[in-house]
């Protein structure tokens, strides 16, 4: 499904047939449906196009304002692969804590898009998402025996203040 955000410039807006309107903006649709949104693990997080209507109702594709290119896509890393959290899982299952801790370090990492072993700032934690943060906080509960994970974490702080 896509969502379609048209940004006009201030240049006077003529009436245009919108039959060709129509047909060249689905033929716009059509090929940018074509683009595969998941591709080596990266998922396609935004699309933008630069067009022009001529007055005649034509799509026409421009050159980004920086050189970009008519067609600008934006991919992140996926976090939905079944995989993504399979290592983290064997080494705590194997009891291996320490190494788990670096692998949940560069889980958050991956999660906004970071480099790995980078420090992560306030904002940066405020970014990660919660279904990542479950299941890594279940995983680690369920092979500490409820004894480490984010939950168990937050508990103790706020039994401590």
């Amino acid at each position: 499904m896509f969502q379609i955000l048209i940004e006009t410039s201030s240049e006077r807006i003529q009436a245009i047939d919108s039959l060709v309107l129509q047909f060249n903006l689905e033929q716009l649709i059509n090929l940018i449906s074509q683009i595969p949104t998941t591709t080596g693990g990266l998922e396609l997080e935004e699309l933008s196009v630069s067009i022009k209507i001529s007055e005649h109702g034509q799509v026409i594709l421009l050159n980004g304002s920086q050189g970009t290119g008519a067609m600008t896509l934006k991919f992140k890393r996926s976090t939905t692969s079944p995989n993504t959290y399979e290592k983290l899982e064997n080494l705590l299952a194997n009891k291996l804590w320490q190494e788990a801790n670096q692998e949940t370090w560069n889980l958050l990492c991956v999660a906004i898009h970071k480099k790995l072993g980078t420090s992560l700032t306030t904002q940066d934690i405020d970014q990660i998402p919660n279904a990542t943060l479950n299941a890594i906080d279940k995983l680690w509960h369920k092979y500490s025996d409820g004894k480490f994970g984010f939950t168990v974490q937050s508990r103790i702080y706020k039994e401590s203040r």
